[in-house]
C-alpha cells in the first residue's frame, strides 16, 4: 500500500488504514498516533497524493485532515482527557502569545 512506502519522522506511528468504496466516491482513512505533528500530517498527505494514479487523485477541496479527538463521537478516557485538556490549554496560550507582540512578566509577590 502507498503509505507503507513512505518515510516518516522519528516517533511517527501509523495505527490503521481504511478504504471505503462508495457509489459515487471512495474514502481513504489513515489513523496515526500523534495529530499534533503538522509536519507528519503534511508528509502523509504528500505521500498519498504523489503515489495515487492521476485519475484517482481527489480535487483540492475533497480531502481534509481531522484529529480523532475532534470527531463528534470521541470520548476520551478520564486519564487521557486531562492530557488533552492540558494540550488544548497550552495550544491556546501559544496562539494568544503569537497575537501579542509583548510578554507580560509578573513579579514575585512579597519580599522587600
Amino acid at each position: 500500500m502507498i503509505i507503507a512506502d513512505c518515510s516518516y519522522a522519528t516517533g511517527d506511528q501509523i495505527c490503521g488504514v481504511g478504504l471505503s468504496v462508495r457509489f459515487n466516491s471512495h474514502l481513504i482513512s489513515i489513523w496515526h498516533r500523534d495529530g499534533s505533528k503538522q509536519k507528519s500530517i503534511d508528509g502523509m498527505l504528500q505521500c498519498v497524493l504523489e503515489n495515487l494514479e492521476p485519475e484517482l487523485q481527489p480535487k483540492a477541496d475533497n480531502y481534509f485532515y481531522k484529529k480523532h479527538s475532534d470527531h463528534a463521537g470521541f470520548k476520551a478516557p478520564p486519564e487521557l482527557q486531562a492530557v488533552l485538556d492540558s494540550q488544548k490549554k497550552r495550544d491556546a496560550e501559544a496562539e494568544a502569545a503569537k497575537k501579542n507582540d509583548y510578554v507580560e512578566v509578573t513579579p514575585p509577590s512579597g519580599g522587600a
